[in-house]
């Protein structure tokens, strides 16, 4: 009897022997210490997740609060309102940005931030209270409340990610019973729930960084959970999130999604998955991992000296955050070194950089140890390729010397579209760009061919020279060509062509770390708060009026910066005005360390300065454009017409044309040829338009319906004249009666468009109706709404627009 136990005994040994070869050593150990009657596929050292990047000290200032009652669900906020522990207010409205509040609020944050403060003191208050959150959050679902955010696409995934970390956190302590049996089935049960939401194709954010965290959230599940279905969760998450790769970076490696913010944050989430798949020992683990460096060259190049992210898109300021632990999470040494002001890492060799499909053109003056923060920095960007987080920023720079900013982008204020703060930073208006008319433009994914950058030499004679152009404004063409001396000094080369006269400003947004000292119709002196540093603008050609505007409270304006949520501030800016067709700008802008000035003689576009005994001489002209307005239209016989472009065209200009019929089936595609002329024979009996494209040797592309045909009594008439062939919207104008509402889209556009209008409330999706350019709709539930609409045209015209927000009593 005792030989078969021990026998028993020794091959059980045998067993387990085998057993801790084959299972991951940490993972085993650790389920042996933690002891706990639960049993996940992960232990809390594998999975390594916070809600968001913060100090220990941070940490558990916030778990305090919440101890307090202060409801905080993310440190973007300032301050937070009360909260009753015992009876939470899920459907909470609080602040500017309901929405960004309920989409934290509703993802459980709080949940995670005191898990994390309990790691750092073993305070186990702090998940006393994160389970009574939780439980409180189940009992709330399990009501089916109408809030937007409860399921929403983003918050969900990251719901799942801090159920995990809170349980995990939990299992760590050694025979502690925190969670009973009871609430942690009913938490597993809602996870699988959550599962089958996520592996949803309908509820799935495609293309888009809502769609990584979903995938990210089922990896951790298929693991976390470790259950029949996890094999199937993990090959949907990697087989979408391969995807997501291949569209979230671009020939640059650069994030598509306009914001050096969002571009950080893909690096980081790829990274973190790659590292957990890694850790987990998944064979994909580095794919998600590979071309990580080449996309780290971007954060290296978009930090400023003083380790600021530059606030480009939706990017948060300096002010609120740094990326100093950036060059470690990614082992990155450029970046390393460019984040810890040269005192770790690798120094870069490169001074000037260009991200060409990204539009993005990037200048340090040094990457020297001594004076580090001291450097100048240059960003200069035209062009895009997805409409997400982007602004009307082309053409638009930045400047940064001294340890400050110089010229700015002045932030993103929140999310909610009709918030005229919002809508101003989100404008041409807010950005050191050229505006025409004081107006700004659609920046859908349709657009996108209408900006970009044209051209670019680097150290040539040692200076760099790079131009872009943008072609969104009706009738408007601007080319801006930045001549970088190397030196401390600048030039800008506006170069505008229209056929009428319009109102042009090129705009300044000066930083609030500067004033201004002196100024004329012609130019500026600016000066640093802190030090006997000055900037100065001369606008060579004494062409402009200036206007220095700064941000009125009672109404919108320019002059607004937004350096966190929810705030604003005055900032001067500067509009040097003109009023022409046809105009340019030859601007000197120069950084007076030392306050000399360069010398200099200008005449006839002509600038030869001298720097450091060494003469440039620059000779400003224009570039040909292709011209796609003058077009000779002769008539061959009754169905037969030739079409003759003849503007001056580049020697290299492509020429195509689509024939359309007019209920919008495309006849016959002619295309790209050097050929300026097309003869076509109408073949059936049906009204015809004729669109023209044009492509010069830059790669810039136009487009233009031309020429309509009406076939009446037997015969093709050129009705041309009596039509507006091409979309342009004239004003967006909306009246009330009481709650009920029109809103008009205000267009002469002859042909058939489809109109697609998004209500918001309090910053939340809210309905959506399917009406032609006059919306009428009634508002029943009192709150802050905002209207906009999304058109579609035959053409293939693309354009969004919003109105401001209307509070409904």
């Amino acid at each position: 009897m005792f030989e078969n136990k021990l026998k028993k005994y020794l091959i059980w040994i045998l067993l387990m022997i085998i057993l801790l070869k084959k299972v991951d050593v940490p993972m085993f150990e650790n389920s042996i210490q933690n002891f706990s009657n639960h049993t996940y596929g992960i232990t809390i050292d594998i999975y390594n997740y916070e809600p968001f990047s913060e100090t220990e000290k941070a940490y558990i200032s916030y778990a305090d609060k919440l101890m307090n009652e202060k409801l905080i669900v993310h440190k973007v906020f300032d301050d937070f309102p009360d909260y009753n522990r015992k009876n939470i207010n899920w459907d909470i409205q609080y602040g500017e940005s309901q929405g960004t509040y309920q989409l934290y609020l509703q993802c459980l944050n709080p949940i995670a931030i005191l898990s994390m403060a309990y790691r750092y003191n073993n305070n186990e208050e702090y998940l006393l209270l994160a389970k009574d959150i939780l439980n409180s959050w189940l009992n709330y679902e399990k009501s089916n409340p109408e809030n937007r955010m409860l399921w929403y696409d983003h918050g969900t995934a990251l719901r799942v990610e801090n159920i995990i970390y809170f349980l995990l956190t939990v299992n760590s302590i050694e025979n502690q019973k925190i969670v009973d049996n009871n609430l942690h089935n009913e938490i597993v049960l809602s996870l699988k729930e959550h599962v089958e939401l996520l592996m949803s194709e309908e509820f799935y954010t495609k293309n888009h960084n809502h769609g990584i965290f979903q995938d990210r959230a089922l990896i951790y599940l298929s693991y976390f959970l470790n259950d029949d279905s996890s094999s199937e969760m993990l090959k949907l998450a990697k087989d979408r999130l391969s995807t997501q790769k291949d569209f979230a970076f671009n020939q640059d490696m650069v994030h598509v999604e306009n914001s050096p913010g969002y571009h950080i944050g893909a690096v980081d989430m790829f990274y973190k998955i790659s590292q957990f798949l890694n850790d987990v020992n998944d064979v994909d683990a580095k794919h998600y991992q590979s071309n990580i460096d080449d996309a780290n060259k971007f954060n290296t190049y978009i930090t400023k000296p003083n380790t600021g992210l530059a606030e480009i898109g939706d990017t948060n300021s300096i002010l609120q955050g740094k990326i100093s632990g950036t060059g470690y999470r990614f082992n990155s040494e450029n970046l390393l070194y460019a984040t810890t002001l040269g005192k770790k890492g690798k120094k870069p060799i490169e001074k000037s950089v260009l991200f060409p499909y990204s539009g993005y053109y990037l200048y340090r003056e040094h990457w020297n140890k001594e004076n580090f923060i001291e450097s100048d920095w240059l960003m200069f960007k035209s062009g895009y390729t997805s409409k997400t987080h982007k602004h009307a920023d082309d053409l638009s720079f930045m400047l940064y010397s001294n340890g400050y900013d110089i010229f700015v982008d002045p932030g993103w204020y929140n999310y909610v579209m009709g918030n005229k703060y919002r809508d101003y930073l989100m404008s041409s208006h807010a950005h050191n760009t050229i505006v025409v008319d004081d107006k700004t433009y659609s920046y859908t994914e349709e657009n996108s061919y209408k900006v970009g950058l044209l051209d670019y030499k680097l150290d040539e004679n040692g200076i760099d020279i790079v131009s872009g152009f943008n072609n969104m404004y009706k009738g408007v063409e601007i080319d801006r060509t930045i001549y970088n001396l190397k030196n401390n000094k600048y030039i800008i080369f506006d170069d505008i062509k229209s056929e009428e006269e319009h109102n042009y400003k090129q705009l300044f947004h000066v930083s609030e770390f500067l004033d201004i000292i002196d100024s004329n119709d012609n130019e500026a002196l600016l000066k640093f708060k802190n030090n006997s540093t000055t900037v100065k603008i001369t606008q060579l050609l004494k062409n402009t009026n200036l206007e220095i505007i700064k941000g009125d409270f009672d109404k919108q304006n320019y002059g607004y910066i937004s350096r966190r949520i929810n705030h604003i501030e005055s900032i001067p800016t500067l509009s040097f005005n003109q009023t022409e067709e046809n105009t340019q700008y030859i601007t000197l802008i120069e950084i007076l360390k030392n306050e000399q000035q360069c010398e200099y003689i200008f005449s006839d576009n002509r600038l030869e300065l001298t720097l450091d005994d060494f003469t440039n001489i620059i000779h400003f002209e224009s570039r040909q454009r292709s011209d796609i307005n003058k077009i000779q239209i002769n008539k061959i016989s009754d169905n037969t017409f030739k079409f003759t472009h003849l503007g001056m065209q580049p020697s290299e200009t492509s020429y195509a044309w689509y024939i359309i019929k007019e209920n919008g089936e495309v006849e016959e595609r002619i295309t790209w040829s050097s050929e300026n002329t097309l003869e076509y024979f109408f073949k059936d009996q049906e009204n015809y338009l004729v669109k023209s494209y044009l492509r010069d040797d830059y790669g810039v592309r136009k487009q233009k319906m031309i020429a309509k045909f009406d076939y009446i009594n037997g015969q093709f008439f050129d009705v041309s004249k009596n039509y507006e062939l091409n979309f342009y919207i004239n004003k967006l104008k909306y009246s009330n009666i009481g709650n009920k509402y029109t809103f008009t889209v205000d267009t002469n556009y002859f042909w058939d468009t489809s109109y697609k209008w998004y209500i918001y409330k309090d910053g939340v999706y809210y309905t959506t109706l399917q009406s032609n350019n006059i919306l009428e709709y009634e508002f029943e539930e009192p709150g802050n709404y905002t209207v906009s609409f999304y058109v579609k045209t035959k053409n293939g015209d693309r354009e969004f627009w919003n109105y401001p927000i209307l509070s409904i009593k």
